[in-house]
C-alpha cells in the first residue's frame, strides 16, 4: 500500500493503491499495449523514452484504523507527493 509515480524527470504522474506491485504490472502492461485507462498517463507515456515507475512513499495502516481512514491517510500523502513533484495525479486504485 502507498504512493507511486510515473516519471520521465521533467514531468510526473503520481496515483496510490493498496497494492503497488500489482497496479504496477497492471499499468506497465497496458501502457506497453497503448491501452491504459488512463488518456493522459497514455499520452505521457507515448511522448516519453525514459518513462520509469518509482514507489515514493510505503504505507503500513495501524489495525486499529478502518479502511476508510486508511484511504484518508493514502490521499494526504498522494497530495504530498503531488505537491512537492508538481506532478498530475491519476486516477487512484484503492
Amino acid at each position: 500500500m502507498g504512493v507511486y509515480c510515473f516519471t520521465d524527470g521533467d514531468a510526473s504522474y503520481v496515483g496510490y493503491s493498496r497494492n503497488i506491485r500489482a497496479t504496477q504490472k497492471r499499468l506497465e502492461f497496458e501502457l506497453k499495449l497503448n491501452a491504459c485507462s488512463y488518456a493522459r498517463l497514455q499520452r505521457f507515456y507515448n511522448e516519453s523514452d525514459l518513462l520509469r515507475f518509482e514507489l515514493l512513499e510505503e504505507y503500513t495502516p495501524p489495525a486499529s484504523i478502518t479502511e476508510l481512514e486508511a484511504d484518508a491517510h493514502l490521499q494526504a500523502l498522494l497530495l504530498k507527493h503531488k505537491t512537492r513533484l508538481k506532478a498530475t495525479c491519476i486516477q487512484t486504485e484503492v
